[in-house]
């Protein structure tokens, strides 16, 4: 059976990145202790303790609905307190670009929306949500509507759960509270947290449609529509979708091809949602008037595959200046071309597989997401007790850092713990990982803050792990208690 044969290659690749990925998660230079307080080093033990033995806490309606009101109480302070103007140079993050195309066209942006008119799906979305919303362009705003898609995307995630297993909805509530908690990131306007509601939407209309609802058909149409709205969003963001394809392809061909009609209706009904949502896509980017840019100046995506083999595979400023000095889109693919196998060549086989597990640390290990790692990602210096938590000068910095990279590393071990499991959904979320994993291994990464996108992915895959998590920890204890006594 091919998708046996699936399952048991995603369990080993599975096994062997996440392995990876605790080892520099556990290495993380967010655990130095040089500038964090004894009181912050034994909160995050207290966290970690509560969540060891959450099965023995009974977690009620009630408690659970005030921890979502809390979270979202902190999410709003911290949208007031930190989300300021984020001054950025004319070469900084790509979020200033697109709020400065909104507000006023200049050469140098048609130049660049031009070399990466990727990001033009983000500025459309940005300049209509504001303008159907009768909202002002201000940084506040916009962190608002960062917020909002976060919070949708978590709804989503407990929903997913709820379709899974309702015993883990509580589970999933606490993980998807935490995260926002611990996720500044949320008030950056950009593609890595606009996605999530995309991603969280097709994953959730998946499960619906594996349960067999009544309104498969509807289902399955707006899980191609939702898809490809990620994808004209952030490309990389339909990867998890391609594994939902790649997986149920693999029922078919294991069936012979013998399936029912409702089987071809829900392949018609995903066709027609994917190709008229990205012919309409394409037609609204084709004809839009917010900003004019040069044909034929894009670059080749063999440029990302370059630029995430050096140094520690994320941006290159070089490389990137190259792309807009060459007018010729064949010379900038020859060029990247030939940067590849120069790379290539220098790293030789063993260098080449050294260089993946040092980059699969950096794109995955950080419980932080990159916060702080864009350019000059914040230029004010911090005023509040909450900016000094979160600013780069902040007293309080280093102590966020511990405390998230806390929590990161304890779910990653749970994700370690449980990496053979198998169960119904499962081998398709490791699949959709494994996919997320490689691709950023391959094109640009090289910081955690690319892994945003697949955080739906991760958060559903650790609330289904968790209770197995906790039994896995027990059996550990009770082992080590025996070997001790005996």
């Amino acid at each position: 059976m091919i998708r046996n044969y699936l399952e048991k290659l995603t369990l080993f690749i599975y096994a062997i990145l996440i392995s990876i990925t605790l080892l520099g998660s556990i290495r993380s230079i967010n655990f130095s202790i040089v500038n964090v307080k004894f009181t912050v080093i034994l909160f995050t033990i207290v966290i970690l303790l509560c969540l060891l033995f959450s099965n023995k806490i009974k977690i009620n309606r009630l408690v659970t609905i005030l921890f979502v009101l809390v979270t979202i109480s902190m999410q709003i302070i911290l949208v007031e307190n930190i989300a300021t103007r984020i001054g950025l140079t004319p070469n900084g993050f790509d979020p200033d670009h697109i709020f400065e195309a909104n507000k006023h066209v200049t050469t140098y942006l048609k130049g660049y929306f031009s070399v990466y008119p990727n990001n033009i799906s983000m500025l459309l979305m940005e300049h209509y949500i504001l303008k159907i919303s009768n909202l002002k362009l201000t940084w506040m705003n916009l962190a608002y509507i960062s917020a909002l898609f976060v919070d949708i995307s978590a709804v989503l995630n407990v929903l997913i759960i709820k379709n899974i297993n309702k015993n883990l909805v509580n589970i999933s509530i606490v993980i998807n509270c935490i995260w926002i908690l611990l996720f500044p990131m949320v008030i950056v306007p950009y593609t890595d947290t606009w996605v999530l509601p995309f991603v969280s939407g097709y994953l959730l209309l998946y499960v619906l449609i594996k349960r067999e609802n009544k309104k498969i058909l509807l289902f399955s149409f707006f899980m191609s529509v939702c898809a490809i709205m990620a994808y004209f969003l952030k490309p990389s963001a339909i990867i998890p979708f391609f594994a939902i394809i790649i997986y149920e392809l693999t029922r078919v061909i294991d069936r012979k091809f013998h399936l029912k009609k409702i089987d071809y209706l829900v392949f018609i009904c995903c066709l027609l949602g994917g190709v008229g949502t990205y012919i309409s896509g394409r037609y609204i980017i084709n004809n839009q008037s917010v900003i004019n840019i040069i044909p034929g100046r894009s670059v080749p995506i063999v440029h990302y595959v370059n630029i995430g083999m050096k140094g520690e595979g994320k941006y290159n400023f070089e490389d990137d200046m190259k792309m807009y000095s060459l007018e010729d889109k064949k010379d900038r693919v020859e060029y990247s071309v030939k940067e590849i196998k120069k790379t290539l060549k220098g790293y030789g086989v063993g260098g080449y597989l050294k260089f993946l597990i040092l980059k699969q640390q950096l794109n995955t290990s950080d419980g932080t997401f990159g916060w702080l790692q864009e350019g000059n990602f914040i230029t004010r210096k911090a005023r509040s007790s909450l900016q000094q938590v979160y600013y780069p000068d902040g007293k309080y910095l280093d102590d966020y850092k511990y405390i998230a990279q806390g929590i990161w590393t304890l779910g990653i071990a749970v994700l370690f713990l449980t990496m053979f499991s198998i169960g119904k959904y499962q081998s398709v979320l490791k699949l959709s990982l494994i996919g997320g994993f490689i691709f950023l291994l391959i094109f640009e990464g090289g910081r955690s803050r690319y892994l945003i996108q697949y955080l739906p992915v991760l958060l559903t895959i650790l609330a289904i792990s968790w209770n197995n998590f906790l039994v896995k920890l027990n059996k550990i204890a009770d082992f080590q208690k025996d070997k001790m006594w005996s």
